[in-house]
């Protein structure tokens, strides 16, 4: 009886003494994603107004964001999504594009946005959906 005793505290002991193999801490700049990543939001202040008859939306947006490296450009998703106007720190932007297929939109600054804290206010409109994407209601 001790023998069975003895092997399996042996093996348990074997079981404990393993070290632990623990993952390598999170690194923005090494996981993967579909946008750049010389631009991060830091705050979002967003006011939506819902047309429920006409299953449509409008919006407005003021992001708090972070440069990291000089950019022209500020790349974000959108799903449906047709934004209106634009402003960067109080500039008007009128190079506005989207790409529905990747779902995201790109405002092309009329100059390099320097690395710090920058503002981007945007409007936009769009329709709400019966599909869980995006907008949308339920019945």
């Amino acid at each position: 009886m001790r023998a069975p005793l003895a092997i399996a505290l042996g093996v348990l002991a074997c079981c404990l003494a393993v070290p632990a193999i623990a993952e390598p801490p999170f690194s923005f700049d090494s996981t993967q994603g579909k946008l750049p990543k010389t631009v991060v939001p830091l705050d979002y202040d967003i006011a939506l107004r819902p047309d429920v008859r006409a299953l449509t939306f409008t919006g407005s947006e003021t992001v708090s964001l972070r440069v990291r490296s000089a950019t022209n450009s500020v790349i974000f998703n959108t799903h449906d999504l047709r934004v209106t106007t634009a402003a960067f720190d109080g500039r008007r932007v009128t190079a506005i594009s989207s790409d529905a297929q990747k779902q995201l939109t790109t405002v092309r600054l009329p100059a390099a946005a320097s690395v710090g804290r920058h503002v981007l206010r945007l409007s936009f409109a769009g329709k709400i959906g019966d599909q869980p994407q995006g907008l949308f209601y339920q019945k």
